[in-house]
């Protein structure tokens, strides 16, 4: 929202120096637009398997934090199941005192190759076997 009235603000600057709206000026603060929400919108995910816990920590890629609290943090025995779904990777964990209660979990994940993620699944299939 600050970026759309930042570009608003030099749309108004410019026009009141110039006295007119050049078409391609337009074009250009649109374009800087467009790529300034895009930014605005990326995430660093890590996903960290130690063995006894599976951990999701999910951070904005400009971010000055060093430590970031865990979007996602369970025992790795309470996996019961994960897949891949388009761009979601998808994590079915178990209630610890309710066995038969499953939790459904969603991470947006873009990027991996098919290699990738199969290597993730393999990872954390191994978890529960």
């Amino acid at each position: 929202m600050l970026c759309i009235l930042l570009i608003l603000l030099a749309l108004a600057f410019h026009s009141l120096i110039f006295k007119k709206i050049d078409g391609m000026v337009i074009g250009f603060l649109m374009l800087l637009a467009g790529i300034l929400i895009i930014l605005s919108k990326l995430h660093h995910i890590e996903i960290d398997h130690s063995g006894l816990v599976i951990t999701v920590k999910k951070q904005h890629l400009f971010s000055r934090k060093r430590i970031t609290a865990p979007h996602l943090e369970f025992p790795a025995h309470l996996l019961k199941e994960s897949r891949f779904k388009e761009n979601h990777l998808y994590f079915f964990v178990s209630g610890n005192a309710d066995v038969t209660k499953i939790h459904k979990f969603k991470i947006l994940l873009y990027g991996f190759s098919e290699g990738q993620r199969t290597e993730l699944l393999n990872l954390l299939s191994n978890t529960n076997s």
